[in-house]
């Protein structure tokens, strides 16, 4: 127990008491996201692919249309976005194969699929080794808004989650209140806000670990008001040595940043 529990001469009820209080912060479910999101089949009969970027091979099967599956991961493949099922079964494209113009799924916005099988989020993981970060939001919600923000970050290596213990986060040439800084990203409370984000024309943020990590997910969580300072458009980058960066993910459009408020996205795969 924490020292402030011992040698106090606490009652049973006052200990319990103090430690449900200290806790609770853990065991918000906005503190962790789930391991997968649940989206919606709203074309005709979606083909699943045996890989990503596979657009000329024989689906392997179909989803039916208004069918809602589980999804482990988003990746980029050959400039395209493809959800990788939960199940093993394969990947599923973000758009129409026949018209690339229209998106055929949904995410579905407060779905908890964790008591779905996760076959696929460690089994699949290739993580790519990096010591920074770098993220570069490019576009709101609307396109009205001066700022942009984000909750928190997580990152998932092999399934689990990556402790953030140690990391430092900097948002060079932003401006953020004293209680919004990019700090706020690695905890649980509060968020990150960059009021230059239209005057910069975007902000970016830095995030450098204490030490070579391995990581292959990332996620975000949307601030708690607000809708149009969520970024729609985000890129990421990653880097060994601060020197050479290689592009791990680029998220473009309003498919995968929920409108709910303190909602994780979906896992975004880094390559």
């Amino acid at each position: 127990l924490p020292q402030t529990l011992a040698g106090e001469g606490l009652s049973l009820f006052g200990r319990l008491r103090t430690f449900m209080v200290r806790a609770a912060p853990t065991a918000s479910p906005a503190a962790a996201p789930h391991a997968c999101s649940q989206w919606r089949n709203i074309g005709r009969k979606l083909g699943v692919l045996q890989a990503p970027a596979a657009t000329d091979a024989e689906p392997l099967h179909h989803l039916e249309p208004d069918s809602v599956f589980v999804v482990a991961r988003v990746v980029v493949a050959s400039g395209r976005r493809y959800l990788q099922l939960a199940d093993g079964r394969g990947w599923v494209p973000e758009r129409s194969r026949k018209d690339p113009s229209r998106v055929v799924v949904e995410l579905v916005e407060g779905g908890v699929p964790d008591a779905q099988p996760m076959h696929v989020t460690s089994a699949s993981s290739n993580p790519v080794r990096l010591r920074q970060l770098c993220l570069t939001v490019s576009a709101t919600r609307s396109a009205n808004t001066a700022s942009t923000q984000i909750a928190q970050i997580a990152l998932r290596c092999r399934g689990k989650l990556v402790s953030l213990d140690g990391f430092s986060v900097k948002n060079p040439d932003g401006r953020s209140p004293s209680s919004e800084g990019p700090e706020k990203l690695l905890g649980i409370k509060g968020k990150w806000l960059d009021l230059c984000f239209r005057e910069r024309g975007q902000s970016v943020l830095l995030l450098i670990a204490p030490s070579e990590i391995e990581v292959d997910d990332i996620c975000f969580r949307t601030g708690s008001d607000a809708t149009a300072r969520d970024p729609v458009k985000l890129s990421v980058h990653g880097s060994r040595n601060g020197l050479e960066w290689m592009t791990l993910h680029d998220m473009g459009g309003e498919l995968y940043m929920p409108t709910a408020r303190q909602a994780w996205t979906p896992w975004l795969q880094l390559r």
